[in-house]
């Protein structure tokens, strides 16, 4: 019986080691998230290092958001490429804020991974900037 206490357990610590295992790769993009100090607002895209990009920004669509957005609401993409696993279950957003109204699920092919994000009319991106972070990698956009 000991003995098959002890298998089981081995088998249940590797199958739980296994499952973890892909979002503690580098390039792994870990956790979504939104904050607010004064006036800026920040979206941040945290992964583990190393991984060295800003992501692409671009224009995006207004596809899959609410109708009731008001007038002037912009849409905006970030695509970020050769992300190695993603993990989805470690969104952290707060939503709709003044000038982030919200950010719809990504799209993942390939290991690229691509986000739009809505802003209040008015709202604009001011600055995009990435930093590490002892084990992580940071993808900061701050909102005025």
């Amino acid at each position: 019986m000991r003995q098959f206490s002890i298998a089981l357990l081995v088998y249940f610590f590797t199958s739980v080691t296994a499952i973890a295992q892909p979002c503690l790769q580098p390039g792994s993009l870990v956790s979504v998230f939104n904050t607010h100090k004064g006036k800026y607002e920040y979206l941040i895209f945290k992964f583990i290092a190393p991984y060295n990009s800003k992501g692409i920004l671009s224009g995006g669509s207004e596809a899959g958001f609410s109708t009731d957005n008001p007038k002037g609401t912009t849409y905006h993409k970030i695509q970020f490429l050769n992300v190695t696993n993603f993990c989805p279950d470690k969104w952290q957003l707060q939503l709709p804020q003044k000038k982030l109204l919200d950010l719809k699920t990504p799209e993942m092919t390939g290991g690229n991974v691509s986000y739009v994000f809505a802003l209040a009319p008015g709202a604009k991106i001011a600055l995009r900037s990435n930093y590490r972070q002892q084990i992580y990698y940071f993808v900061k956009i701050r909102i005025e």
